[in-house]
């Protein structure tokens, strides 16, 4: 098959499928990832598929499969952009984003590509306290990445969309998991002064008993957008 509308040269899905070197099924399985984008046939039963998108992912494939044993994972993705010295997250420099954006601010942009200045994040009440219970309910010794998945794993039980996986139902969850998390972290000092909510002052005192000053909240913010 050769589709030459527009310019744009279709091959079918066996043609596909030898290019890429694997069976048509997994072809399929390379749409449902998002990897490859199919057309309908329509005069036939099948799908056509852009023969330079297919190219291009052979071309990686062969690339990611001659890397010598034991280097770095590499991980395929629209949204970042890794370079010497340098990164982005979709196309804006990350260095540039953390530099003039709240750690919340960055998040949405990351999730949605949208910049909503002063964006907060809030934890439901009924997760929050679901959260804090199991969190408390662990033993004294227990390091900060137990205490995350037990508290991960009560909020969740609380959440009726938990097992909606539309794009607005799992924003929301996110919007809602992530402070529950570092809400259900015992505090290190006494509980004080709450801030403006933002996720860095809550987090702050979870850290230190130290009086935060603005100077050390925006470097822990900004630690928190660079490694989001």
């Amino acid at each position: 098959m050769s589709d030459q509308a527009d310019g744009e040269r279709r091959i079918s899905t066996r043609q596909a499928a030898e290019l890429l070197g694997v069976k048509p099924a997994t072809v399929y399985a390379y749409v449902s990832r998002g990897q490859l984008t199919s057309r309908r046939d329509p005069v036939g039963r099948g799908s056509s598929f852009d023969a330079r998108e297919v190219e291009a992912l052979a071309l990686r494939s062969r690339r990611e499969a001659a890397a010598p044993p034991g280097a770095e994972l590499s991980v395929r993705t629209s949204l970042t952009l890794i370079e010497p010295d340098r990164y982005y997250f979709r196309g804006v420099d990350a260095v540039h984003l953390a530099s003039r954006y709240r750690y919340e601010e960055v998040a949405e942009w990351l999730w949605t590509g949208t910049l909503p200045r002063g964006a907060r994040f809030t934890a439901p009440p009924e997760a929050l306290g679901a959260a804090r219970r199991a969190v408390a309910a662990l033993p004294e010794h227990s390091g900060p990445i137990d205490r995350l998945r037990v508290a991960t794993a009560a909020a969740a039980v609380t959440d009726p969309l938990r097992f909606d996986l539309s794009e607005e139902a799992v924003l929301g969850s996110a919007r809602c998991l992530v402070p529950t998390l570092v809400g259900a972290l015992p505090e290190v000092g006494a509980a004080g002064w709450r801030g403006d909510g933002r996720l860095a002052r809550q987090l702050w005192s979870r850290l230190t008993a130290r009086e935060p000053d603005p100077d050390a909240l925006a470097v822990l913010d900004l630690a928190l957008t660079l490694l989001i």
